[in-house]
This record gives C-alpha cells, structure tokens and sequence, in this order.
C-alpha cells in the first residue's frame, strides 16, 4: 500500500506523543507501508515548526530525521490545481499522483471535502486506522 501524509498528519505525529497521527504512523511503518513525501511537504514541515511551536534549528533537524527517515522522498513532475480554495494543498495532491498513493492522510477540511482525486482516497487518520 501507498500513502502520502499531510503535514498536519506528520506534524501532529512528531508533537504529540499520544495523538491518532504518532499511532498510524507506527502502524503504518510496521505494516510496511509505502509513505511518501515531497521536497516541498519536508519543507513546508520545517516552516510550521519554526514558526508555530518555535522549535530551536536542531530540534527542527531531529524532527525531520527522525519523520522522514522511513519515507520515499520523491518530486512530482507535473502542477496540478486541484484544491481550488487553498492552493497550497495541492502540493500533498501532486505527491500523491507522482507516487501512483492509494490514500492521502489528512486533517486538512480542503483536501477532505474533495473525497477523493483520480483514485486516491482522501481520509482522516483515525478512520484510516479503523480500516487497518
């Protein structure tokens, strides 16, 4: 199975020590699951712990090994304008499409209303993990 996670999904996992998105995560690894991610995921990743939890340079280091160390980083090759009300979010969607994912894990209410986008579904964590 492949997957690609949502920045919120990876930065609640990082944070949180109990949260739904740590729990998946590790289910994920363990069950051998394809995660992927983008060079602009990784950073947008680096931005939102700088800036909302004001994470120190080598916290922010350690967070990006210790997250990213069992994913497949790739680079999408096409743009797409998928999510029309917030534009950044496409870039989870162009991962997804490069990674040929099953599923896109997520909080986010932009990505979530779409459903779904040439096959891939897009859920929430918790209920992904009910379906595991």
């Amino acid at each position: 199975m492949r997957v690609v996670l949502d920045t919120n999904v990876l930065i609640s996992a990082f944070i949180w020590e109990n949260s739904v998105a740590r729990k998946l995560l590790h289910s994920l690894l363990a069950a051998g699951t394809e995660i992927y991610a983008s060079q602009e995921i990784m950073l947008e990743f680096q931005r939102v712990l700088k800036r909302d939890f004001n994470l120190a340079d080598e916290d922010i280091i350690f967070a990006m090994k210790e997250i990213f160390i069992s994913m497949k980083v790739i680079t999408p090759m096409i743009k797409l304008d998928a999510v029309k009300d917030d534009k950044d979010d496409n870039k989870i969607i162009e991962c997804a499409v490069a990674a040929q994912a099953e599923f896109i894990l997520t909080y986010d209410v932009h990505l979530l209303n779409l459903k779904e986008y040439e096959g891939i579904k897009i859920i929430r964590p918790d209920l992904f993990l009910l379906l595991l």
